[in-house]
């Protein structure tokens, strides 16, 4: 065994110094004949060479404006890749062959955090890990191949493309606000429970009112509304009247006095708060008995 390695070394040896006056394409196939993982012919690897930094920091120093502020990003490293430690994830430093399978190589180092989760974001669960992240070098944060929205609907449709209405943190792309893109205890990988997410934005939302309506309540927010985008105002999934016949019988409706006299411009958001109110009909203030008729606007 040690004449053989003996051999083998002496041979890459002799490989190395013949290889000094050879040309690209020689010295390629000599290479690949002793080692794993050497790129492609004029292939790039994952480093930035000495004259590409030189170029970018010449860039960033002579560029104004956006131009300037993407050439001059500090690129983010994997502390492995930086430090020169292949062996912390390859079988060797000649070798691109992982240690083994990719969330037992990142969990080596990284904290599992599926262990305890009930609802795991597919890629992670299948170890995917690369899919999201670049495990050498990144220009963006957590060393993501992309940021924003953009990450998401390489395989998500876009949600803001549901509707005219958008919400807010769907329009600007900021999908983290509202899920956890690794694993979490709440269906749809939400980070808190429903009722819970809607109030870190909207805690007024029942609020302290005496009168609540039961989805607003219940925090079953999704009952009316829709979480990213819509065609109706308010992110409701149908305009009233028709959302509200889901739950309440037209039948039933139509018996009540009040309504049997409104017109036809009226609508339940006309008299009615959706969510709650003083009044145990959730009527707003213009629409109680006695109250001035200046007809309430709508919400």
């Amino acid at each position: 065994m040690q004449h053989h390695r003996a051999r083998c070394a002496t041979a890459a040896v002799v490989a190395l110094v013949v290889l000094a006056g050879c040309s690209a394409a020689t010295k390629h196939k000599w290479l690949t004949a002793f080692f794993d993982g050497v790129p492609p012919s004029g292939g790039s690897t994952n480093a930035l060479s000495a004259a590409s930094r030189q170029a970018a920091a010449t860039t960033a120093t002579n560029a104004s404006g956006p131009a300037a502020i993407v050439a001059s990003a500090k690129t983010v490293v994997h502390p492995p890749y930086g430090d020169h430690q292949c062996t912390e994830c390859h079988e060797s430093q000649f070798s691109q062959k992982m240690k083994g399978p990719l969330k037992t190589v990142c969990f080596a180092c990284h904290d599992d955090f599926l262990a305890k989760a009930k609802i795991k974001h597919s890629p992670v669960d299948s170890g995917e890990c690369t899919s999201c992240h670049n495990p050498h070098s990144s220009p963006n944060k957590n060393l993501l191949v992309r940021t924003g929205a953009a990450i998401c609907t390489e395989c998500h449709d876009d949600p803001a493309a549901a509707g005219k209405v958008k919400h807010q943190p769907v329009e600007s792309g900021e999908c983290l606000e509202c899920h956890n893109p690794h694993a979490a205890g709440v269906k749809g990988l939400l980070r808190k429970p429903l009722k819970e997410t809607c109030a870190g934005c909207h805690a007024e939302i029942p609020g302290k009112s005496q009168f609540k309506h039961q989805p607003a309540e219940d925090g079953d927010c999704l009952a009316c509304h829709s979480p990213h985008a819509t065609d109706s105002k308010g992110l409701v999934k149908k305009p009233a009247p028709q959302l509200c016949l889901d739950c309440h019988e037209d039948a039933d409706l139509k018996k009540v006095p009040a309504h049997q006299k409104a017109d036809d411009t009226a609508t339940c958001l006309t008299c009615h708060d959706p969510h709650a109110g003083g009044d145990r009909n959730f009527l707003k203030p213009a629409a109680l008995p006695g109250a001035s008729r200046t007809g309430p606007a709508e919400r």
